[in-house]
């Protein structure tokens, strides 16, 4: 329910302008060495990544029927967990050589730096609701709910 309203209000929103502001609220509260922006950064950061998730995972399975659904969402979903594991073992690596606070920075700024070019054709909050329908939900939601009647 919270995201049709979300969506209505920031149709336009991807994740991706969120990633971006949550980045830099962690490098200016870490710059300044002050916890509230970088808290708050890491919120947005997270609310940034949850949102590109869930669009992208939307615009990946509109239209596809219901198992098709579950079988993209499932892979989807071993594809970003496996990449996210592997770029935080990466990250850990690199910090073993060049110390952890480069290694955090450098890799914030290539996620910042992704975000930014991913913004060009990232999926919208607007894709991920069907606003012909006055109670419409998600596709993936709408498939869950006919799943469990």
């Amino acid at each position: 329910m919270s995201s049709r309203v979300i969506a209505r209000i920031a149709a336009w929103a991807s994740g991706m302008l969120a990633m971006t502001g949550g980045i830099t609220g962690i490098l200016t509260g870490a710059w300044l060495r002050a916890a509230l922006p970088a808290v708050v950064g890491f919120a947005l950061l997270g609310a940034g990544i949850g949102i590109a998730y869930r669009a992208a995972l939307v615009a990946l399975t509109r239209g596809a029927a219901a198992a098709r659904q579950g079988a993209l969402a499932s892979l989807y979903a071993a594809i970003t967990y496996s990449v996210a594991a592997a770029v935080v073992a990466l990250v850990g690596w690199i910090g073993n050589l060049t110390g952890l606070v480069t290694a955090t920075i450098a890799a914030l700024a290539v996620l910042g730096a992704s975000a930014i070019v991913a913004l060009a054709w990232a999926p919208r909050l607007r894709d991920t609701i069907d606003f012909t329908r006055p109670h419409a939900h998600s596709h993936i939601e709408t498939a869950a709910i006919a799943d469990r009647i």
